[in-house]
């Protein structure tokens, strides 16, 4: 399991920290964002959006449960982001998210501990823990099975020393 985490000192950042690690996507991928309510995890699925050339908005699907948004990429078509906070309980296939998986697609699930994923052939490949440290600043976690690279999200050290903390592997 490759395991690694990253701060941030704004919501900008945390943009910039998703649409780095989107480069590594090919299409199929799960996102599990985990973290408190206002922790930065719609934000994260912003800068995915970015990095997936999505048009529009991408708001949280809170009162709505999926929002779809369409994908401009070579590999990737569509970018669905669940939002399971409302959920009591519930499970991914239930709910017809099965149809939403896909190698041209992207999910990208908040909440994910009130869902239970039982997708047939699709499989978890990012888990993302969101911490609040202080004011704008979070403790990114970034958890996978995938190799995936993310060495300078805001650019090169030498251009923005003061804003790349990596916080350990």
């Amino acid at each position: 399991m490759n395991q690694k985490q990253y701060q941030t000192e704004n919501p900008e950042e945390t943009k910039l920290l998703a649409e780095q690690l989107a480069r590594n996507f090919k299409g199929g991928e799960v996102l599990l964002l985990i973290g408190e309510l206002g922790a930065g995890k719609t934000t994260f699925v912003q800068g995915l959006g970015t990095a997936l050339k999505v048009r529009g908005v991408v708001k949280s699907p809170s009162y709505t449960l999926v929002n779809e948004h369409k994908a401009n990429t070579k590999e990737i078509k569509k970018l669905v982001h669940i939002d399971a906070y409302r959920l009591e309980e519930g499970s991914a296939s239930e709910l017809g998210l099965d149809a939403e998986s896909g190698e041209d697609k992207v999910l990208a699930i908040e909440w994910p501990q009130n869902l239970k994923f039982d997708l047939p052939g699709c499989e978890v490949t990012y888990e993302i823990r969101i911490d609040h440290v202080e004011n704008e600043t979070r403790k990114i976690t970034i958890k996978s099975d995938q190799r995936f690279d993310i060495e300078h999200p805001f650019g090169p050290p030498s251009e923005h020393p003061y804003r790349f903390k990596k916080t350990g592997e």
